[in-house]
């Protein structure tokens, strides 16, 4: 466990292009937010804040496509220790066949907590409810790698194999990663929080940026390590 974390620590540092990259994408996201914020209290007209809030549009899509995108390839490149020569075609790619996968692994747990509620009582649901969506976010992890191993979407909709994968992982030290990973990401927030008042929105811009992209890559590299053994 602790070769993964120490890895997945240092990891984003190694891939300094992207990471600066797409950390740069965010920043910019997060000033058209603040300045979409600054115009919605004053007096202009309403053209120049709907230009505004056109552009901040496009950059949620644009970094949307990037990180979705780039994920896969973070993905592939710990899973299969190699890396792939990468182009803007082959990111918006990527991203349409992550998105493909999340939602059809989104819309399982929840199709299967509507039939049980047809047949099952109230109080249970919660319970079925929260195990088949731990259940179906850990093979939605597992389709992503899936995906990033074959550059098949047909293998990573393979829902008895994903499954598989989580019983030759284990179910407790993959779960244990993932939880590892949510108490990152809780700190990360409780910090920007806490600073939230006390530096310049600028700053926290920046920070927030950098704290994103660094957990996307850390995250996504330790889950690539955990499944380059399956």
């Amino acid at each position: 466990m602790n070769n993964i974390i120490k890895d997945s620590i240092i990891y984003p540092f190694k891939e300094k292009i992207a990471f600066l990259f797409i950390m740069v994408s965010l920043f910019l996201g997060f000033l058209t937010t603040l300045v979409l914020n600054i115009q919605s209290s004053t007096n202009y007209n309403d053209g120049i804040k709907i230009i505004i809030l056109i552009i901040f549009c496009i950059f949620s899509l644009f970094f949307f496509i990037l990180t979705q995108g780039y994920a896969l390839e973070i993905l592939k490149q710990s899973i299969k220790n190699e890396t792939d020569e990468l182009n803007f075609s082959k990111i918006v790619l990527n991203s349409i066949k992550i998105l493909a996968v999340d939602i059809i692994y989104f819309l399982i747990p929840n199709i299967v907590s509507l039939f049980l509620a047809s047949i099952l009582q109230f109080w249970i649901l919660p319970v079925i409810g929260t195990f088949t969506s731990v259940i179906f976010f850990l093979a939605t992890l597992m389709a992503e790698c899936r995906l990033a191993k074959t550059n098949r979407l047909y293998s990573a909709l393979n829902i008895v194999a994903t499954m598989k994968d989580i019983n030759k992982i284990g179910f407790k030290r993959l779960l244990s990663y993932v939880l590892f990973i949510f108490l990152v990401a809780i700190v990360a927030v409780i910090i920007i929080f806490v600073l939230y008042s006390k530096i310049p929105h600028i700053v926290i811009s920046i920070l927030c940026s950098f704290i994103g992209i660094y957990l996307l890559f850390f995250s996504k590299r330790i889950i690539g390590l955990l499944y380059s053994g399956v």
